[in-house]
């Protein structure tokens, strides 16, 4: 299936599961990490956190920084919750 591009750049706290599967060089699987981790771990509140996701090494990181952020709002209502 082609990927979706996203006309901004997403949010590691308020992305779903899909919005991270449509990233360049993400499946299902690694997108359910990111979700699992964002879960047990709480909000991101750097970008460099998502290099703590197994699966996701430098390269893969420096492929999709420019397509994610973490927006400061996000972290106080994006811990514990997932999303369904």
């Amino acid at each position: 299936a082609p990927k979706r591009s996203h006309p901004r750049q997403l949010d590691l706290n308020r992305a779903t599961e899909e919005d991270f599967n449509a990233l360049p060089g993400i499946g299902p699987r690694l997108a359910e990490r990111i979700m699992e981790y964002r879960q047990s771990v709480g909000a991101f509140h750097s970008l460099d956190e998502l290099r703590e996701v197994k699966g996701i090494g430098k390269k893969k990181f420096e492929r999709i920084r420019p397509l994610v952020t973490v927006t400061q709002d996000a972290i106080s209502i994006g811990r514990g919750k997932k999303a369904t």
